[in-house]
C-alpha cells in the first residue's frame, strides 16, 4: 500500500485500495450511512497475538459512548470488550470510516498501537443482508494472515 501511494501520489485521483491476487485490499474502507444512526462491531473471530482491534471514524461528527462522552474516532480492541458493542454516530459528511489497528512490541520491550503499516490490510466484503464482513492482518505478519482479525459492521437505525 505504501508503494501504492508513493506511486499515485494525488489524493484525489489515486484507488483507495490495491489488488492483491486479484482481490481488493484496504487499509481504510468508507461505509455510506445516513447523518445519524447506531452501528454493531461484532467480533467473529477469537482474540489472537499480537492483539487487533477496529476504528471508526464518524467522518465530520461523533459516536458517543454509554456514559455520554463523545468522540470522532473509537477504538474498539477485540480482546478487551465484549463480543458484540453498538454505539451511536453523527456523521456530518454521510461516511463511516473504519480501519484495523493492532499492538506492536518492540526489541526494547516498548509497545505501541499501529495501523496502516507493514502487511496491514483488510478483505471487506459487503454482505446480502447490507453488513459489512472485514477480514484483517496485522502489519507484524510475515506474510498477510486476514483470518488474524474478523468482525462484521452493521448499520442500524437511529
Amino acid at each position: 500500500m505504501v508503494r501504492h501511494v508513493r506511486a499515485n501520489p494525488d489524493r484525489a485521483r489515486r484507488s483507495k485500495h490495491i489488488l492483491w491476487n486479484g482481490e481488493a485490499l484496504w487499509t481504510c474502507f468508507e461505509v455510506p450511512v445516513l447523518r445519524a444512526g447506531r452501528f454493531r462491531i461484532a467480533f467473529l473471530s477469537e482474540p489472537r497475538t499480537p492483539p487487533q482491534g477496529v476504528d471508526v471514524k464518524a467522518e465530520g461528527g461523533r459516536i458517543t459512548m454509554r456514559n455520554g462522552e463523545a468522540y470522532p474516532v473509537l477504538r474498539t480492541w477485540h480482546d478487551r470488550c465484549e463480543d458484540v458493542v453498538e454505539y451511536p454516530f453523527e456523521s456530518g459528511s454521510g461516511l463511516l470510516k473504519v480501519w484495523n489497528v493492532y499492538s506492536r512490541t518492540w526489541r526494547d520491550g516498548r509497545v505501541t498501537e499501529e495501523k496502516w503499516t507493514g502487511n496491514a490490510g483488510m478483505r471487506v466484503d459487503h454482505e446480502a443482508d447490507g453488513g459489512w464482513r472485514f477480514r484483517c492482518s496485522a502489519s507484524s505478519e510475515e506474510a498477510p494472515d486476514f483470518d488474524h482479525l474478523v468482525f462484521r459492521l452493521t448499520i442500524l437505525g437511529p
